[in-house]
């Protein structure tokens, strides 16, 4: 391997079972192994669920800070789950925000992104700072594992492959400023 990098061809047997299709994006039914199958991203359920959590990113983040009872409301909404005394800051950012699961005693600063095109799970006594990333989304790292064969560039397909993997934060954890947690990673428990 090159350092951290492992080649796509040499990646764990659980990568090599990802369904590639033009592009992707999570499907809200992960499988058994944890990965996430992937579909073309102009599919509908692909434009409706990004437009469903950008509209709802603009009316969270116009909320006052002071107004938590309006945005616990919204977090309920839009969260796979939330547990009790979460706190989600101004200008949050979310990919589809279904796929996020969040335990109690919860405070996840301003300026964050969260990529839920797999699950993202934060446990309980959790602090995220300011401008931490999630992203549950990546590409293989060779170019030629990268690329779609035979791409019509004319196609309203995506030229390159994607795939998602969870990602875990487990209780009594701070995850610092400017933090970029990647795909399939866990910390603590």
């Amino acid at each position: 391997n090159n350092g951290f990098i492992i080649p796509f061809k040499n990646l764990p047997k659980i990568l090599t079972k990802l369904v590639f299709i033009k592009a992707c994006v999570a499907t809200k039914k992960g499988n058994k192994d944890g990965t996430t199958e992937l579909a073309h991203k102009f599919k509908p359920f692909f434009i409706a669920g990004k437009a469903k959590a950008s509209e709802w990113c603009k009316k969270y983040n116009a909320i006052p800070y002071n107004e938590g009872g309006e945005r616990r409301r919204m977090l309920k909404e839009m969260f796979g789950a939330i547990g009790e005394n979460v706190s989600v800051g101004d200008n949050f950012v979310c990919g589809f925000g279904t796929n996020i699961f969040v335990g109690s005693n919860v405070s996840i600063n301003m300026n964050c992104t969260f990529i839920d095109c797999n699950r993202i799970t934060i446990g309980s006594n959790v602090l995220i700072a300011p401008c931490v990333h999630l992203t549950t989304a990546t590409h293989p790292v060779e170019l030629a594992d990268r690329l779609v064969p035979n791409h019509d560039v004319g196609d309203d397909g995506y030229f390159c492959r994607t795939y998602a993997l969870p990602i875990t934060i487990g209780n009594g954890c701070w995850i610092g400023a400017n933090v970029v947690i990647l795909p399939g990673v866990t910390i603590g428990d």
